[in-house]
């Protein structure tokens, strides 16, 4: 007898279940087929994703026969068949969570021959250079484009910027429109791009077609439901497999596409970045949250109704404990990297050891110690403060509403979800909290923004208690190797990616104690399988569908296998799963 895996999607759900084929069915079945089954009282569409010639003793009494067969209609293609088993196994998730995000996309094109598989191109460079790197790739490719921005605002910005005669070739997806009339204005229209966000990164390619994938670390490139693809690997996957040509494109490279770089498996373009030079202020010893000089350098570009921005990243990083006086940060005794300020005083965001709030700085022994980072209405409270005649703006996820015709703006780093704003002046009076080292990722996304900045503004002007950073010379002269090059040290030094690994363990629960206590359950149960991993303290997400949203991270020596991560999946309980980019 034979069986076949089937998936069934209804409404916010897809299972996967197990049916007999007749023998009628049997000669024209293949995998990616539409087919009819009975579920519970009902008849249901579903796929084929596989087969099987024997299943447990438990279930087979209880196995029905699929009803009918859709000979015309396959609704992927063995290609995509295999991409999603890939990212089922990948993300140590069911197959039914993988096959959600890519049912609702059109039927496949008729499959083509594979042509040679092409190293993924890595092109950087600020938002504006990339957007006409994107226009000439669909102008010169033969097939069919796919761009997957993490943001909607640079969908629209970028099919608003495109010349009205390769805006008629793009097709901007929508979900309402049916299947059918898509695949038939796909088909008539001469569309060469598609454009969406993170939803359409499953739209069916043939072979020889390009995929872009724009910013793939930022958090709109990754799925928030189960098993939290990152649209980044899917976009690999579906080229190796598929025959794609891969772009991946960001204002710079990351630390771990660098290394894969050298290691010869993905090409790197990257545009030439303009050398500004960046003024920048000494904090050390100064007690107000902008230092007076930096005062004075806002109030006159308020006097000449300069455009401003002042900037204040400072959601979702963890404060470190920095000495006013020297700079020093205090780490961690255990494993040496940053540690975060808590209640109790300071814990480490990467292994969670916990110590006393110090009292004097080791190695100045001032006693004017002080958490990184102002928050973003702090500072536009004291702004307004100085400048009561003045209308000033705050922006942040709280408070996501831009309007583009006030003179001063104090914004989080969701200024950058605004991809064609541009300022007359930078203000930058918090971004320590990135250069400290409590954020993996720190860093290299500030030298992210700033090659950002520098296309949108004339000029910069930076408070710091790190003017030494590598950071600041490394955009101000337009070359970022001494950055890489420190970077990839110090992550090597401290076991982290692209030398180690990350895998993220996310959960729910009904308060924050049941959370927290759930959370070190999994820990203890993780360190029997894993006894030398680092494994952070749980930290608080959001508060949404009347539950609380939590993590935390273990961190690894090496990339785990899939083996490894099923283990671990099975450690975890209904509520908390595996994120694994």
């Amino acid at each position: 007898m034979l069986y076949a895996q089937v998936i069934v999607k209804q409404r916010t759900q897809v299972q996967e279940l197990t049916y007999a084929l007749s023998a009628q069915i049997v000669p024209y079945v293949k995998v990616g087929s539409l087919v009819l089954v009975p579920l519970r009282r009902k008849e249901v569409k579903g796929v084929v994703v596989g087969f099987s010639r024997s299943v447990p003793k438990e279930i087979k009494g209880n196995i029905r026969e699929i009803i009918k067969l859709d000979k015309n209609t396959l609704v992927f293609s063995s290609s995509q068949i295999e991409v999603i088993h890939k990212l089922a196994h990948y993300y140590a998730a069911p197959l039914a969570e993988v096959a959600f995000h890519a049912l609702d996309l059109p039927q496949v094109w008729p499959e083509t021959k594979k042509v040679n598989f092409i190293k993924p191109l890595i092109m950087t460079g600020p938002w504006s250079q990339r957007r006409d790197a994107y226009e000439r790739i669909i102008s010169k490719s033969t097939g069919k484009v796919l761009l997957i921005f993490s943001q909607n605002s640079y969908v629209e910005d970028f099919y608003q910027f495109v010349p009205d005669s390769i805006q008629k070739s793009i097709l901007r997806y929508e979900k309402e429109k049916s299947q059918k009339k898509l695949l038939t204005t796909l088909s008539k229209s001469g569309a060469k791009a598609i454009i969406g966000t993170m939803g359409e990164v499953f739209f069916p390619l043939c072979s020889g077609d390009t995929i872009v994938i724009d910013q793939p670390y930022h958090v709109g490139s990754k799925s928030q439901l189960r098993p939290f693809m990152s649209s980044r690997h899917i976009g690999l996957l579906r080229g190796e497999i598929e025959g794609l040509q891969v772009v991946l494109g960001d204002s710079i490279v990351s630390p771990e596409d660098l290394l894969a770089v050298k290691g010869k498996k993905f090409r790197l373009v990257s545009s030439k970045l303009s050398s500004q030079p960046l003024s920048i202020l000494d904090r050390r010893g100064q007690t107000e949250a902008i230092v007076p000089s930096l005062m004075e350098e806002i109030g006159n570009s308020v006097a000449h109704r300069d455009k401003i921005l002042v900037l204040v990243m400072a959601r979702g990083w963890a404060s470190a404990l920095v000495c006013q006086e020297c700079g020093y940060i205090f780490s961690c005794e255990n494993c040496h990297r940053t540690s975060a300020v808590s209640r109790q005083g300071l814990r480490c965001c990467y292994c969670a050891t916990e110590r006393e709030a110090p009292k004097t700085c080791p190695a100045c022994r001032s006693e004017n110690l002080k958490p990184i980072g102002e928050g973003v209405s702090a500072v536009k409270n004291y702004l307004s403060s100085k400048f009561k005649n003045i209308h000033i703006q705050e922006l942040s996820s709280d408070k996501p509403s831009l309007e583009q015709k006030t003179q001063v703006v104090v914004a989080t780093e969701k200024i950058f979800s605004f991809p064609n704003i541009k300022f007359d002046k930078v203000y930058i009076v918090s971004a320590d909290r990135l250069l400290s080292g409590t954020h993996l990722d720190g860093a290299w996304r500030l030298l992210g923004y700033l090659i950002e900045l520098q296309n949108r503004s004339k000029q910069i002007v930076v408070q710091t208690y790190f003017p030494e950073s590598n950071v600041w010379t490394s955009a101000a002269m337009g070359n970022v190797r001494p950055f890489f090059a420190q970077e990839l040290a110090n992550r090597q030094q401290l076991n982290l990616p692209p030398y180690g690994a990350v895998v993220v363990i996310r959960g729910s629960s009904s308060t924050t104690e049941k959370l927290f206590k759930q959370a070190e359950k999994i820990t203890d149960e993780i360190l029997k399988i894993l006894p030398k991993a680092d494994i952070s303290f749980p930290e608080i997400d959001d508060r949404s569908g009347g539950l609380y949203h939590g993590r935390f991270t273990v961190y690894l020596s090496k990339q785990p296998q899939n083996t490894l991560k099923n283990k671990l999946a099975t450690t975890l309980p209904p509520a908390w799963h595996l994120d694994i980019d």
